[in-house]
């Protein structure tokens, strides 16, 4: 048996043969028609990692950790993951959990405590904006609600997603040596739900909810445009885009 047939039967692709052995893919393809064989399925890049990030645990010992008291990171860092896979599978795998990846669906109303902590942390923490811009069959432009909370602390972040069984979670690869970042978002009609659950509690994001409640979960450019200003008097300005920060003195 040569190299190409054994790297075959060890279900190598075409191209990865090619690559193995400093050959043409066409001159690998050709091979193995001569040898009636049939194409073994290219390995993508997603499917790459996805087997990359396969750890240690299966995913009821990931669960049996957690429902034990060990944090979601430091179950990643025992099973050679990152975070927010351990989280999906944990979400699920276990019983009785909430929100999109737990089962059941339904989850416990939240407690005034909960909704009074969840404001704090949208205060602190948190964002109400309006992205997501999405052209009608009128060709009227709207900007769909968005609230997000962002902090290095997977557990909270974890715990929101959790009990208001809604969003999604996010994690982008940090930059400059930063401490992983990690982020609940919420869209559209599901973000309108959390704002007015917890707006009693609301301080520092009490105008934008409100601004966001009456207008909706789909805002019009002009609705757009004061919720940005809403923002940036409350953040002093901060992560403004250069068009908005000059429109905003041409308002002034």
């Amino acid at each position: 048996m040569d190299k190409r047939e054994s790297l075959y039967r060890a279900g190598f692709s075409d191209r990865e043969i090619a690559e193995q052995l400093g050959k043409s893919r066409s001159a690998v393809t050709l091979w193995r028609l001569g040898q009636k064989l049939p194409p073994n399925p290219a390995k993508t890049k997603r499917y790459k990692e996805r087997e990359r990030a396969k750890g240690l645990f299966k995913r009821g010992e990931l669960v049996a950790l957690y429902e034990g008291g060990i944090p979601v990171t430091r179950i990643a860092e025992l099973d050679g993951t990152d975070p927010i896979t351990v989280h999906h599978h944990i979400r699920r795998n276990r019983d009785g959990g909430c929100g999109r990846f737990g089962l059941p669906l339904g989850c416990p109303p939240m407690d005034d405590a909960e909704k009074a902590y969840l404001a704090g942390l949208m205060d602190g923490e948190g964002a109400v904006q309006a992205l997501s811009p999405y052209t009608r069959s009128t060709g009227e432009k709207v900007w769909y609600a968005r609230v997000s909370i962002g902090m290095t602390h997977l557990d909270t972040i974890d715990w929101i997603h959790s009990r208001t069984g809604i969003g999604c979670l996010h994690a982008p690869k940090p930059t400059n040596d930063r401490q992983q970042a990690y982020y609940w978002i919420a869209t559209s009609r599901p973000a309108i739900g959390v704002l007015e659950a917890i707006r009693p509690w609301l301080r520092t994001k009490a105008a934008q909810a409100d601004w966001v409640l009456s207008a909706g979960h789909a805002l019009n450019e002009s609705q757009k445009w004061e919720l940005t200003k809403l923002n940036a008097a409350s953040s002093g300005g901060r992560n403004l885009s250069d068009e908005s920060r000059e429109r905003l003195k041409q308002e002034n």
